[in-house]
């Protein structure tokens, strides 16, 4: 059986997956209501992987005292505002990393990214943009993306 706990952060695009072993942040800009600690809190020694589309400073606060790692869209996230010591990859759409801590490989698509849990074949897909919707189709098993986007014949997505 496959255990997926998923959660809201305070921006629309901003989401938090915990899977088995490991937890996955989105865009996670900012957490007012502390969802994502809260994540972390149930889960002690649970390795984070915060993945963004877009580069907030903020993002570097969420997630202390945890094993974390950090993944950017290459396109806008410039090096210079990036604080040493995180373990932190950029990737361009099609980019591939193997396997990173709480064993996940990670695919960058379009604007988003495939993340999938090994072992357990859990499939999660981010995308804040429709035009990515075609890796929908993949057989993913969560699937983050806007309001309305098609997912297969009739079915429609809520972000």
């Amino acid at each position: 059986m496959k255990t997926i706990e998923h959660s809201r952060l305070g921006a629309a695009h901003s989401h938090a997956v915990a899977l088995p072993g490991v937890i996955l942040a989105f865009d996670p800009a900012d957490d007012p209501e502390f969802r994502l600690s809260a994540m972390i809190s149930a889960r002690p020694g649970v390795p984070v992987v915060i993945l963004c589309t877009r580069f907030d400073q903020n993002v570097f606060s969420l997630a202390d005292n945890t094993n974390r790692t950090y993944i950017f869209a290459a396109a806008d996230i410039p090096a210079g505002d990036v604080p040493a010591g995180d373990p932190i990859c950029w990737l361009a759409p099609g980019d591939f990393i193997p396997m990173i801590p709480g064993g996940v490989s990670v695919t960058a698509i379009g604007t988003g990214f495939l993340v999938e849990k090994l072992g357990s074949h859990i499939k999660v897909l981010f995308s804040p943009r429709a035009d990515d919707a075609e890796t929908i189709r993949n057989n993913v098993d969560v699937a983050i993306v806007p309001p309305d986007t098609i997912i297969s014949a009739g079915i429609r997505a809520d972000y």
